[in-house]
Protein backbone atom coordinates (compact mmCIF):
# COMPACT_ATOMS: atom_id res chain seq x y z
CA UNK A 1 0.00 0.00 0.00
CA UNK A 2 1.20 3.79 -0.42
CA UNK A 3 1.99 5.46 2.04
CA UNK A 4 2.21 9.04 2.78
CA UNK A 5 3.49 11.53 5.05
CA UNK A 6 2.39 12.70 8.38
CA UNK A 7 3.65 15.75 9.92
CA UNK A 8 2.14 15.08 13.20
CA UNK A 9 4.20 11.21 13.19
CA UNK A 10 7.18 12.87 11.33
CA UNK A 11 7.72 9.84 9.13
CA UNK A 12 5.54 7.96 6.31
CA UNK A 13 2.52 6.20 6.91
CA UNK A 14 -0.28 4.18 5.91
CA UNK A 15 -3.95 5.81 5.65
CA UNK A 16 -7.26 5.63 5.79
CA UNK A 17 -9.90 7.48 3.61
CA UNK A 18 -13.02 8.80 5.57
CA UNK A 19 -15.78 10.79 3.78
CA UNK A 20 -17.70 13.58 4.64
CA UNK A 21 -20.19 16.73 3.46
CA UNK A 22 -17.53 20.05 2.68
CA UNK A 23 -18.35 23.18 1.64
CA UNK A 24 -15.87 24.63 -1.04
CA UNK A 25 -16.19 27.76 -3.40
CA UNK A 26 -16.14 27.33 -7.02
CA UNK A 27 -16.39 30.86 -8.97
CA UNK A 28 -17.77 32.44 -5.92
CA UNK A 29 -20.65 29.32 -5.24
CA UNK A 30 -20.89 27.37 -2.56
CA UNK A 31 -20.85 23.87 -3.92
CA UNK A 32 -21.53 20.61 -1.70
CA UNK A 33 -20.14 17.74 -1.70
CA UNK A 34 -19.53 14.38 -0.03
CA UNK A 35 -15.22 14.29 -0.14
CA UNK A 36 -12.88 11.55 0.90
CA UNK A 37 -9.90 12.50 3.13
CA UNK A 38 -6.59 10.55 3.55
CA UNK A 39 -6.29 10.05 7.45
CA UNK A 40 -3.23 8.44 9.37
CA UNK A 41 -4.19 4.99 10.87
CA UNK A 42 -1.88 6.16 13.68
CA UNK A 43 -2.44 9.59 14.85
CA UNK A 44 -5.64 10.45 13.05
CA UNK A 45 -4.06 13.57 11.59
CA UNK A 46 -5.70 14.55 7.25
CA UNK A 47 -2.52 13.69 5.51
CA UNK A 48 -1.82 15.18 1.90
CA UNK A 49 -2.74 12.44 -0.84
CA UNK A 50 -2.38 13.93 -4.35
CA UNK A 51 -5.24 11.44 -6.08
CA UNK A 52 -7.82 12.54 -3.37
CA UNK A 53 -7.14 16.19 -4.02
CA UNK A 54 -7.40 15.14 -7.19
CA UNK A 55 -10.76 13.27 -7.42
CA UNK A 56 -12.18 16.52 -5.09
CA UNK A 57 -11.23 18.85 -8.01
CA UNK A 58 -13.00 16.47 -10.36
CA UNK A 59 -16.23 16.55 -8.43
CA UNK A 60 -16.36 19.66 -7.57
CA UNK A 61 -15.95 20.98 -11.24
CA UNK A 62 -18.60 18.47 -12.13
CA UNK A 63 -21.20 19.47 -9.53
CA UNK A 64 -20.28 22.76 -10.93
CA UNK A 65 -21.09 21.94 -14.15
CA UNK A 66 -24.44 20.38 -13.46
CA UNK A 67 -25.81 23.30 -11.63
CA UNK A 68 -24.46 25.84 -14.04
CA UNK A 69 -25.44 23.58 -17.06
CA UNK A 70 -22.15 24.35 -18.67
CA UNK A 71 -19.62 21.79 -20.16
CA UNK A 72 -17.87 19.79 -17.82
CA UNK A 73 -14.16 20.37 -17.86
CA UNK A 74 -12.14 19.15 -20.14
CA UNK A 75 -15.28 18.90 -23.23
Amino acid sequence: MEKNYCIKCKTFVEKKLTSQDQVYKVHGKDIKIKADEAVCINCGTVIYDEMVEIAIINKLFNEYSMREKVPPVGV
